[in-house]
C-alpha cells in the first residue's frame, strides 16, 4: 500500500526485494534515486548495488540520460552510503543546502 502512496502522491516507484528496497522517479531525461534500504547485516552483499542496476535499466529504457541520487548528511551511515555511491560509479554534481549533496552518473 505505501508503494501505492508514493506513485500517487510524489511520482515515485518502488522496487523491492526481501532484503532491501530502492525508491526513484523519473523526470524527463533525469532518474532520480530518492530512497535506498538494505538490512544492516546484509550491507556488504550488494543488494543495493543489483537494485541500483535495475533502476538503470528502467531509466535506459526511460530514455533517461542520467541517474542521480542524494546523501543526507545528517542521516545514520552517511559515509558509508556516500563510499558505495562513489564505488559504484556516481561523481558529485552538487551540494543542496546544508546537508545534502547530489551525485550524478550517466546512462549507457
Amino acid at each position: 500500500m505505501f508503494e501505492r502512496y508514493l506513485l500517487e502522491r510524489k511520482n515515485e516507484n518502488v522496487l523491492a526485494v526481501n532484503d532491501g528496497f530502492i525508491v526513484y522517479k523519473i523526470e524527463k531525461e533525469i532518474c532520480l534515486i530518492t530512497e535506498i534500504y538494505t538490512k544492516p547485516e546484509l550491507r556488504k552483499n550488494k543488494i543495493a548495488s543489483h537494485l541500483a542496476d535495475k533502476v538503470f535499466d528502467i531509466a535506459k529504457e526511460s530514455n533517461c540520460v542520467e541517474v542521480q541520487c542524494l546523501v543526507d548528511l545528517k542521516s545514520n551511515d552517511s559515509e558509508l552510503s556516500m563510499l558505495s555511491i562513489l564505488h559504484y560509479g556516481f561523481k558529485p554534481y552538487r551540494c543542496e543546502g546544508n546537508n545534502i549533496i547530489r551525485f550524478y552518473k550517466g546512462v549507457k
